[in-house]
């Protein structure tokens, strides 16, 4: 037996010019609805430039990656398995030129893999409160080299995905079960049908939360 359908909502649109700050908290943060505010990604570099694959090439093009594929057999977070590395020039030029490409840039944190791209990215007024970013800039295990939560993610965003139609990932809740906001500068993607949270669970191994197996 599988999982009930449930009620469908729809998710409001609205216009970044017409949307205060204290309205997106109040309508949409604190009662935790999704919301697709139009015009806003034009507002995110000070200079009005929308980054492009031209200009990720030409910023980033050097630095190495490692591309994602989503294998719905594997075991890795969110069911995403490693390609083998490439630089960031070599990535684009596939994703560009390739129908066929699988190649997914996932979550590429821009503090620590691509400055020059933040160079004039300005965070919109609704998600400026970053609670990550509250933290002290030191917080580590006495025992240990390697930052700890929750610092350990605070400089991971923003971040970078690029991919073809059809790449992705496994269904999954964001680390802390936290929210998250997207710009989305190009796309040709669907969003992704609703699923009732009640019927995930919690993924001992890699903390994505899974969806019950039919039966």
């Amino acid at each position: 037996v599988g999982p009930s359908k449930g009620s469908v909502v729809p998710v409001d649109e609205r216009n970044a010019d017409d949307l205060t700050y204290d309205e997106f908290m109040r309508e949409y943060a604190l009662k935790s609805r999704p919301v697709v505010i139009k015009g806003l990604a034009q507002k995110l570099a000070a200079d009005q430039k929308l980054w492009n694959t031209e200009t990720i090439v030409e910023k980033c093009g050097d630095h190495m990656i490692t591309p994602r594929v989503f294998d719905k057999t594997s075991t890795k977070w969110v069911g995403l398995e490693d390609e083998a590395p490439v630089t960031v020039r070599e990535f684009m030029r596939t994703f560009v030129n390739d129908a066929d490409s699988k190649g997914y840039l996932f979550d590429w944190g821009l503090p620590k893999s691509c400055t020059q791209l933040l160079a004039n990215f300005v965070v919109p007024k609704y998600f400026a409160g970053d609670y990550l970013q509250s933290f002290p800039t030191v917080n580590r295990d006495p025992a240990s080299a390697v930052d700890q939560p929750p610092r350990l993610y605070a400089d991971s965003w923003p971040s970078l995905f690029v991919g073809p139609i059809h790449s992705g990932g496994g269904l999954h809740i964001d680390s802390f079960g936290s929210n998250f906001w997207m710009a989305v500068l190009r796309s040709d993607a669907s969003p992704p049908p609703p699923f009732p949270h009640a019927l995930l669970w919690f993924h001992s191994l890699h903390a994505p939360l899974s969806p019950p197996a039919r039966r």
